[in-house]
């Protein structure tokens, strides 16, 4: 392990010593919900300190690094499980063992970045030895990755927002000196356009090329920045300012440049289109340059790319559904006395918090090896029909007990393991995922959904959640 480079790698989060947030103490929630500890911590090892970013059911926020578990987790950079500490050599003589709070049970996951950093780890504590199952290491594991994810995405959001924030005030400080600004222009890592007061573009940056697809050129003194927008986006738009300004502003370039006449700061969301056709949103921030006698001398546009943010704002949407997806499962379980109630609140909560058009839990009746359905929510809530006993094998629930492997499709109407496509035309289904139930090798049942959308790889880890403690449970009821 290369711990000066690892402590720089930790420092590049800006994480140490910040306030609490919501997605880390979810994740933590979760953790000890799944171990059944009594406390969950996110804990991050400093030089000479752990700190944790989150702590469930602890008000201690950090400890010395010489007496923590985590410490070993992140030296032997693998999962460590201690059952009962007072009878491990390596810890039985630490101070938290040997008195308050009297600790016995630790489990911890490496939190271990991209490139190979282990940062810290995700761990549940106890009072009481204990024992985990594969199930519960395997869900330890998951949101581990979880816990990562959040931390890689908050990175890059405050690297994004430094990068931006330097970038624009460096170019209001920008002078008139045309050496200058084509320095800046050359060099900046946004996409930035220059054009004369009439509109007619005079810079392209190399940033503005490789965003585009347009060389400088094929546009510099033969167009206006009309050619990289959505023609419809830019009439809507001369309909709102005519509308805002109470005058009439046609679509085209004075669409841009309309509240920058009037002292207006104008920045917004535009949809923009490549020279290959293909559409993609950016964040556009104006300004006017003038000359040194005060007048006009053009209009500056810095344009950022939001794909990147808007594909971490999916995968913040997503990690939020699963937190709530897992929450709303616990609660079912922890809260119903019937089964099936507790396998409908199941499907109702991937209807809600994955967005599907409907959703199924089939349990597999073994002697006659027919998966049988027990709860349905969504479109459909009769638990009667074509697939209400389904042997293993056949159709698309079938094949999934049968390979006990999760599956998911974005063409459904081109999936010919769909017995009745013409339904799935009609009802404007895109999107199908299943997840077989699992204990150990024994098939529990299968669950799955149709939506009216394209899914997330990532989906199947949502549903690995609801599996994984549906099959707990039903398990447990049955055996009653």
């Amino acid at each position: 392990m290369n711990e000066p480079a690892r402590l720089l790698k930790l420092a590049e989060y800006q994480v140490l010593d910040t306030a609490p947030e919501p997605s880390f103490d979810a994740l933590t929630a979760l953790t000890a919900y799944v171990t059944g500890a009594k406390v969950a911590l996110v804990s991050l090892v400093d030089a000479t300190r752990v700190w944790f970013k989150s702590h469930h059911g602890s008000d201690v926020s950090e400890a010395t690094r010489d007496t923590s578990f985590c410490t070993h987790v992140v030296s032997r950079e693998v999962h460590l499980v201690v059952p009962d500490a007072r009878l491990d050599p390596r810890f039985a003589d630490y101070p938290q063992v040997v008195g308050p709070p009297h600790l016995r049970f630790y489990a911890g996951y490496p939190l271990r970045t991209a490139d190979g950093f282990v940062l810290g780890s995700l761990c549940a504590l106890d009072r009481q030895p204990r024992e985990l199952t594969t199930q519960q290491l395997e869900l330890m594991r998951r949101l581990a990755h979880l816990v990562v994810d959040e931390l890689e995405m908050r990175r890059q959001g405050l690297q994004l927002r430094t990068r931006q924030h330097a970038l624009q005030s460096d170019l209001r400080h920008t002078s008139d000196e045309a050496a200058r600004l084509h320095s800046i222009l050359s060099s900046a890592s946004l996409a930035i356009v220059e054009t004369s007061p009439e509109g007619v573009i005079r810079e392209f940056n190399p940033a503005a090329e490789r965003l585009f697809g347009y060389s400088a050129e094929e546009v510099v003194g033969k167009t206006t920045p009309i050619l990289i927008h959505d023609p419809a986006e830019v009439a809507t738009r001369a309909k709102e300012l005519s509308v805002e300004l109470g005058v009439e502003i046609e679509p085209g370039f004075g669409v841009f440049k309309a509240r920058l006449d009037r002292g207006i700061r104008d920045e917004r969301e535009w949809l923009y289109v490549r020279k290959d056709g293909t559409r993609f949103p950016a964040q556009l921030s104006l300004s006017v340059r003038h000359d040194v006698a005060g007048e006009v001398a053009g209009y500056l546009g810095i344009i950022s790319d939001l794909t990147a943010r808007r594909e971490i704002e999916h995968r913040l949407r997503h990690h939020d559904a699963v937190l709530q997806l897992g929450s709303d499962v616990a609660r079912a379980f922890a809260t119903s006395d019937s089964l099936d109630l507790a396998l409908r609140a199941c499907t109702q909560a991937i209807v809600t918090n994955l967005d599907a058009a409907f959703a199924r839990i089939w349990t597999l009746d073994e002697p006659e090896n027919v998966l049988v359905l027990r709860a349905s929510a969504g479109q459909y809530t009769r638990l009667d029909g074509t697939h209400s006993r389904a042997p293993v094998g056949k159709f698309k629930i079938g094949l999934i007990a049968k390979d006990r492997l999760p599956h998911l499709t974005n063409s459904v109407l081109d999936d010919p393991e769909v017995s009745d496509r013409e339904w799935a035309r009609r009802e404007g289904m895109v999107s199908f995922a299943g997840y077989p139930m699992l204990l150990g090798e024994r098939v529990i049942g299968v669950l799955a959904m149709f939506a009216r959308h394209p899914l997330s790889p990532t989906v199947l880890e949502a549903l690995a959640v609801v599996a994984t403690n549906a099959a707990v449970w039903i398990d447990h009821h049955d055996r009653k």
